[in-house]
């Protein structure tokens, strides 16, 4: 089965963040708890806007995925990442 992504455009390859966006990350975000993290995926999930999402969880493993088919960050967005809104 194919996948659906909206207008039929894949999706941007994913790259790696510059150190000083990795450094802001880990300065501005305190998750401290398991079923925290899942929210926070959840919600940032949420914001994109989409149809479907598939969340997996392994507590035994300290395992959690969310996938969604939202609109993805734009490149504005992403000079904010890591900010509390």
């Amino acid at each position: 089965m194919k996948a659906q992504h909206r207008g039929d455009k894949a999706p941007a390859p994913a790259t790696a963040l510059s150190e000083a966006c990795q450094t802001k990350l880990k300065s501005s975000i305190s998750i401290s708890t398991f079923p925290q993290c899942v929210e926070e995926l959840l919600l940032n999930s949420l914001d994109s806007e989409p149809n479907c999402i598939s969340v997996r969880v392994d507590v035994s493993q300290a395992f959690v995925q969310v996938i969604d088919n939202g609109q993805g960050i734009t490149q504005k967005s992403m000079l904010k990442l890591g900010d509390r809104y």
